[in-house]
């Protein structure tokens, strides 16, 4: 059995990762662009556009009930603890079952 969990962790830890570095960039890809930095070359600006239509199917749910404060925008702060919470919550659940599988 561990043969067949390790590789699926492995898989969607590696989408976590993924997730959670798009988060990162996006959040800094933002700050870049708020100041004017992102516009003056189109390759970081294109970053930021892929990323925001990425992560708007996820972001736009939780921005819904999640409001701005202070102009800083809380729902990808939530969306970054959400993938933290699945990717340790799934880690528990494969270690369970290769538990109960092992010989």
């Amino acid at each position: 059995m561990d043969l067949i969990i390790v590789p699926i962790f492995n898989f969607f830890s590696l989408l976590t990762s993924i997730f959670k570095w798009s988060v990162i960039i996006y959040v800094i890809m933002s700050w870049l662009v708020y100041f004017d930095v992102a516009t003056r070359s189109s390759f970081p600006y294109r970053i930021y556009e892929g990323l925001s239509k990425f992560l708007a199917p996820f972001l736009k749910p939780l921005r819904s009930f999640i409001p701005v404060i202070g102009g800083i925008d809380l729902s990808v702060l939530v969306l970054f603890l959400i993938i933290n919470f699945l990717e340790h919550a799934l880690l528990r659940l494969l270690a369970k079952l290769a538990m109960e599988f092992s010989w």
